[in-house]
């Protein structure tokens, strides 16, 4: 996987899809609260270490409206391009990994659902919204433009150097970059322009470095962020 991930470093994305497995190719059947949809509902994009991904519905164009097997929600069946009959009946690790987050949001790949192939998986969710008081009564910001009760380094960094919107996702987004860039001391994340003092990730030290540090961000120092990437009310 790290090897793919550092020929992809430097190809095109026509190049890139051709390290995997296309949606076009292995997708049998699919249907969303009992209407038929289609590979074009699928948004390409690769992730190291993982190559080739897709996301579904990525411009929200169709909805579940009933939850449940029988009547609603998304039915997904694949075709199996890549494994043997052996590798299927004996290796609980081939298959999919499957990541479920809000519409919009850059999903956290490091703890999939995993689905095997050779056997049906079934996914129920629930929605839980939860409405908070502004600081001081929890954690939340109101309207970050003008609130000065937490760090605004990143959000000065998205707003004003990279023009971009600031909220959660991103600010983690950032917050991940920076930690990765900091402990490999190269550059292949997603806000170069920042870190364009630091050389381009180039080997396979520098890949498994990036995975290491975003395994260990993501499970232990994500809560630093806090500081600077306070949540919404």
């Amino acid at each position: 996987i790290a090897l793919t991930s550092i020929i992809g470093l430097n190809l095109t994305k026509d190049e890139k899809k051709k390290l995997g497995i296309n949606i076009e190719d292995m997708l049998i059947n699919c249907e969303i609260s009992e209407e038929q949809c289609f590979s074009s509902d699928f948004n390409w994009k690769f992730i190291i270490p993982f190559g080739n991904c897709y996301t579904f519905n990525p411009v929200k164009k169709k909805y579940i409206y009933r939850p449940g097997k029988k009547f609603g929600g998304l039915k997904v069946e694949l075709l199996n391009l890549n494994y043997d009959n052996f590798s299927l009946n004996f290796n609980k690790a081939v298959g999919m990994n499957v990541i479920i987050d809000k519409h919009g949001f850059n999903v956290n790949p490091l703890n999939p659902i995993e689905a095997p192939f050779s056997y049906e998986t079934n996914i129920k969710i629930v929605v839980e919204t939860i409405i908070q008081k502004e600081r001081p009564f929890s954690n939340c910001i109101a309207d970050f433009q003008n609130s000065y009760n937490f760090n605004r380094l990143y959000y000065d960094i998205l707003k004003n150097k990279l023009n971009m919107n600031f909220g959660l996702n991103n600010c983690m987004k950032f917050c991940h970059s920076y930690f990765v860039a900091e402990k490999c001391k190269c550059n292949n994340l997603e806000f170069k322009a920042i870190f364009d003092y630091l050389p381009s990730c180039t080997n396979l030290a520098d890949i498994d470095c990036i995975f290491n540090s975003t395994e260990e961000f993501y499970s232990i120092r994500a809560n630093e962020c806090i500081e600077y990437c306070p949540t919404t009310c």
